[in-house]
C-alpha cells in the first residue's frame, strides 16, 4: 500500500512501452519466461494481469469489475486508446488514491518535463485527472510550460488534453491573470474543425472571464467577439458572445448592439410551451443539444425541458435528437439519459425508438419541420442502451419488452448476416465515441443482456450464458438454435407476453417476403402454446405450410415442431389434415430425426375421434409407412411399425377395404422384422403382425401367431394367398441382403416354405445364387440346403 502510486505508474508505463514496440531483445527473454511459466504470449497482457492482481489483493476488487464492465482492459492494450484507458482508471481509482494524488501530480510533472519525455499522452491524461489536488500557485510555472506545449501540438488528442488542463486550472480564479498571455494560442483554435476541440476553449475563456478584475482580457475580447461570428450555429458559442460584449462594456467600448445578441440567447433557451407551434420542436431539441455540447451538465430546468418536450411531442424530439447525433455524443448522451430518468418520459419515446428499430438498415420517419432523412437502426439502439442504463426506465421497457426483444434479436440477425458498408462506416464513428464492441452483433447482444439485466432477471443471463446461447446467438448458421434457447430459458419470466409476442411474430411472418424468418420461427414455435389456436389458426397454418414446403431442412423441422404443437388441441386436427400431402412428402427423407417428427404429427392427428377428413389419405400414410419398417433408425421404425398398427384400429370400423391391400403387403415385412436383434422393434413386429391378421380377418392366421408358430404362419400364408404369392416372394428378396443375420435367416427359411408353393424356382435360385458368401456358417449351411432342394425341384 505504501508503494501503490509508484506501482501503479511504472506498471501503466511498461503497458505503454510494451503495447507500441518491443525489442528483439525483450521479445527474446519473455519467450523464455513463457518456457517456465503459464503466461500470456504478449508482455503487454501479462503487465495487464499484474495491474489486476494487484487491485485484488489489496483489495480493491470493485474497481477491477467497474474496469471490466465498461470494457476498459482491452483499450489499455491498444496504443490508439491507451490514454483513453489510462483516464479511465484514474477515474476510477479516484476515491481510493486521494490520499497520493498530489505525489502522483508531482512526479507526473517530472516525468512530463523532460526534454524528451516518454509515456507523454498518457502521463498528460493521467495530470489532468489529478491536477486538481496539486498546490498550483507552487507548482504554476512547470505546469503552464507542460500545457503550453501540447496547446501549440498538432495532435487532437494532446490539445484536447491541455484545454481540460487549463479547465482544472481557472477554477482557481488566482490563476487567470497568469494564464491571459496564452490568449492568442486559444483564439488559434477556434476554427478548427473539431467541433469538441472548439467547445472546450470557449468553455477555458469562460472560466478566464468569471475573473472580475481581468483587465488584461479587454484587449482580448474584441478578437474574441470577432473569433466567435462564425460559430453562431454553435449555442455554446452565443452565450460566450453576450459574456464578451459584457466585458467590453465594462472596458468602455461600444455593445455591439448588446440588445439584438441576447434576444438570440434567450431564444435558444426558450422553455417548451405546450400552447407553441409544433414546427419549433426540432429546432429547439437542436439548441438543447448544442447548447449540452459545451460540457455543461444538464441542469434542473434543462433537464425538465427536455422531458416535457418529449412527453408532449416524443416523435419529433426522438428523431431530431437521432438526426443530430447519429454518432450519440456526450451531450446526445446526456439527453438520451435524462429521457431515460423518467418513467414517464421513457413510456412515451419508446414507441418511436421502436419503429426505428424494427426496420433495417435504415429507417425513414418526417419531423414535424419536413425532415424525412433515413436514420441508421442503430442509432435508435444506441438511444436505447444509454435510457437502459438508468434505474427508473424499468416500469417503462417491461410495458415493452416483446416488442424491445424481438426489434433486438431481428438486428442481430441482419447484422450479423450482412452488414451495407455505409453502416459498417457509421459503426466506426460510433466508436471512437463510446467503448462498444467492434462489431454491431456483439454491441446487440450486449444490449440485450443489459435490458434483461435491468428487468431483474439476471439469473435468466447467467442460464444462457451457461448454455454459451449467447456466443451461438452471433453465428448465422446457430442463430435459431440460440432463439429457441433464449425464449425457453425465459418462460416462466415472459408467460405473460407470450401471447402479444406471438401474435407479433405472426404478423412478421405472414408478409410476402418475411425477413429474419428462420429466428422467428424458432421463437414463434417456441410461444406458439400460449396462442389461442382456434382464433388464429387460420394465420398460423399458412406459415408452417410454407415453412414444411421449403428445402431448408431447419425450417421444415421447425414446422413440423410448431405442427406438433397445435396438434395438442382436438379441435386442430381437422386443419393440419389439409396438410397431409406436404407431410407425406417428407417420409422418404434421408434426416431421421425429421422423419420422426413427422411420423409424430401424423399421430397425434390420429387421436382425434373424429377423422373423415383423414380417410382419404390413411392408404398413401400406409403406403408410406411400409419402408420406414426397414429404415436404419431405430426410432423410425418404432413409431412407423405402432402408427401403422394405430391407423388400422382407427379406420376399421371405415371399413376394412380402405387398408386391405396396403396391409396385406405388410406381413411378410412384419413377419421377418418379428425376428430382429432390437428386442423392442421385434416385439412391436410381432404384435402388429397380429393386429394385421385380425384386420383381415384372418383367424387361421391369428392363431398360429398366437401359438407362436411362425413357419406354419409362413406355410398357411403361401397357401392361402394364391395370388399374392409371387408377391410375398419378392417383398422377402431384399432381407437376404440384411446386415442383421437373424433377418437374413428369417428370409432364408420364408423363402424355403415359399418354395414348396411355388411353380416357378428360377427366381429362388437366382436370388440365392447371386448372394454373396457370408461369414455365418449356419447361413452357409442352409443356403447350400435350399439351392441343392432346389435344383432337385427343377429337374423334376
Amino acid at each position: 500500500m505504501n508503494y501503490i502510486p509508484r506501482l501503479l505508474m511504472a506498471l501503466l508505463f511498461q503497458v505503454s512501452m510494451s503495447t507500441e514496440q518491443v525489442p528483439e531483445d525483450v521479445n527474446s527473454f519473455w519467450r523464455g519466461c513463457l518456457e517456465q511459466h503459464r503466461l500470456p504470449t504478449q508482455p503487454n497482457r501479462f503487465l495487464v494481469e499484474t495491474i489486476k492482481a494487484l487491485l485484488c489483493h489489496l483489495p480493491w476488487e470493485d474497481i477491477w469489475m467497474a474496469r471490466k464492465r465498461r470494457l476498459a482492459w482491452d483499450p489499455l492494450l491498444n496504443s490508439d486508446t491507451h490514454h483513453y484507458a489510462v483516464g479511465l482508471h484514474v477515474r476510477e481509482m479516484r476515491r481510493q488514491l486521494t490520499p497520493s494524488h498530489s505525489p502522483l501530480a508531482i512526479h507526473l510533472l517530472g516525468l512530463l518535463s523532460t526534454e524528451d519525455p516518454r509515456w507523454e499522452l498518457p502521463a498528460l491524461e493521467f495530470l489532468v485527472e489529478v491536477l486538481d489536488y496539486l498546490d498550483t500557485r507552487r507548482c504554476h510555472s512547470s505546469v503552464e510550460q507542460i500545457l503550453s506545449r501540447h496547446l501549440q501540438s498538432q495532435c487532437p488528442e494532446r490539445r484536447h488534453l491541455a484545454l481540460r488542463g487549463r479547465m482544472v486550472l481557472w477554477t482557481d480564479l488566482s490563476m487567470a491573470q497568469s494564464i491571459c498571455s496564452l490568449s492568442q494560442h486559444l483564439l488559434e483554435l477556434l476554427p478548427d474543425e473539431d467541433g469538441e476541440l472548439v467547445v472546450m476553449t470557449l468553455s477555458v475563456f469562460v472560466n478566464m472571464l468569471r475573473d472580475k478584475d481581468m483587465q488584461a482580457l479587454i484587449s482580448t475580447a474584441p478578437k474574441l467577439a470577432e473569433a466567435l461570428r462564425p460559430l453562431f450555429d454553435n449555442l455554446s458559442s452565443f452565450r460566450f458572445f453576450q459574456t464578451v460584449m459584457e466585458v467590453l462594456v465594462e472596458g468602455g467600448t461600444r455593445p455591439l448592439e448588446m440588445q439584438m445578441h441576447q434576444s438570440l440567447v434567450l431564444w435558444f433557451f426558450l422553455h417548451y410551451d405546450e400552447h407553441q407551434c409544433v414546427a419549433e420542436v426540432p429546432t429547439i431539441v437542436r439548441s438543447m443539444h448544442q447548447c449540452l455540447t459545451s460540457h455543461m451538465a444538464p441542469g434542473v430546468t434543462m433537464h425538465t425541458n427536455i422531458c416535457r418536450l418529449a412527453e408532449a411531442q416524443p416523435r419529433d424530439v426522438v428523431m431530431s435528437l437521432l438526426r443530430c447525433a447519429p454518432e450519440c455524443d456526450r451531450a446526445a448522451a446526456m439527453m438520451w439519459r435524462s429521457i431515460g430518468s423518467s418513467g414517464t418520459t421513457a413510456e412515451k419515446v419508446l414507441p418511436t425508438l421502436l419503429r426505428v428499430m424494427e426496420d433495417w438498415p435504415v429507417h425513414g420517419m418526417s419531423t414535424s419541420d419536413g425532415d424525412s432523412r433515413d436514420v441508421f437502426t442503430l442509432t435508435a439502439t444506441l438511444a436505447l442502451w444509454l435510457i437502459i442504463q438508468e434505474p427508473q426506465c424499468q416500469d417503462a421497457l417491461m410495458n415493452y419488452v416483446p416488442r424491445l426483444l424481438m426489434a433486438l434479436l431481428f438486428q442481430v440477425s441482419m447484422s450479423t448476416e450482412q452488414v451495407p458498408e455505409e453502416v459498417n462506416s457509421f459503426w466506426r464513428g460510433c466508436l471512437e465515441k463510446h467503448r462498444l464492441p467492434t462489431q454491431p452483433n456483439r454491441f446487440l447482444v450486449q444490449t440485450i443482456k443489459a435490458l434483461l439485466c435491468r428487468l431483474q432477471w439476471d439469473n435468466e443471463v447467467v442460464s444462457v450464458e451457461r448454455r454459451c446461447g449467447w456466443d451461438t446467438l452471433l453465428c448465422a448458421d446457430t442463430q435459431h438454435y440460440a432463439v429457441g434457447l433464449l425464449a425457453r430459458e425465459m418462460r416462466h419470466v415472459l408467460v405473460p407476453f407470450y401471447s402479444p409476442m406471438a401474435i407479433h411474430l405472426l404478423g412478421l411472418l405472414s408478409t410476402e417476403d418475411p425477413r429474419w424468418e428462420l429466428p422467428a420461427l424458432a421463437f414463434l414455435v417456441e410461444v406458439l402454446d400460449f396462442l389461442d389456436g382456434s382464433k388464429c389458426h387460420d394465420r398460423v397454418l399458412p406459415i408452417l405450410s410454407r415453412n414444411l414446403r421449403s428445402q431448408c431442412p431447419e425450417r421444415q423441422r421447425l414446422a413440423l415442431r410448431g405442427l406438433l404443437v397445435l396438434a395438442v388441441d382436438p379441435s386442430m386436427a381437422q386443419s393440419i389434415c389439409s396438410l397431409s400431402q406436404h407431410l407425406l412428402e417428407l417420409l422418404p427423407d434421408e434426416d431421421g430425426e425429421l422423419v420422426v417428427m413427422t411420423l409424430s404429427v401424423f399421430e397425434s392427428v390420429l387421436r382425434d375421434e373424429d377423422i373423415r377428413a383423414f380417410v382419404s389419405t390413411a392408404p398413401r400414410l400406409a403406403e408410406a409407412l411400409r419402408p420406414l419398417f426397414d429404415n436404419d433408425n431405430t426410432h423410425v421404425q418404432l413409431l412407423s411399425i405402432r402408427l401403422f398398427r394405430e391407423l388400422m384400429e382407427v379406420l376399421a370400423r371405415e371399413g376394412t377395404q380402405l387398408l386391405e391391400t396396403q396391409v396385406h403387403q405388410s406381413l411378410v415385412p412384419l413377419f421377418i422384422h418379428g425376428h430382429d436383434e432390437n428386442q423392442c422393434v421385434a416385439e412391436a413386429s410381432r404384435e402388429v403382425l397380429l393386429c394385421a391378421a385380425r384386420f383381415l380377418k384372418r383367424r387361421d392366421l391369428e392363431k398360429l401367431l398366437r401359438k407362436e408358430q411362425h413357419f406354419k404362419f409362413c406355410d398357411c400364408l403361401m397357401d392361402k394367398d394364391v395370388s399374392r404369392r409371387a408377391e410375398h416372394l419378392h417383398q422377402a428378396l431384399p432381407y437376404l441382403q440384411s446386415p442383421q443375420q437373424p433377418l437374413r435367416e428369417a428370409a432364408v427359411r420364408f423363402m424355403g416354405v415359399a418354395a414348396w408353393h411355388m411353380q416357378d424356382l428360377q427366381l429362388l435360385m437366382r436370388a440365392f445364387e447371386a448372394i454373396s458368401q457370408d461369414d455365418c456358417p449356419s447361413y452357409c449351411t442352409m443356403r447350400t440346403e435350399f439351392l441343392s432342394a432346389f435344383r432337385r425341384a427343377v429337374t423334376k
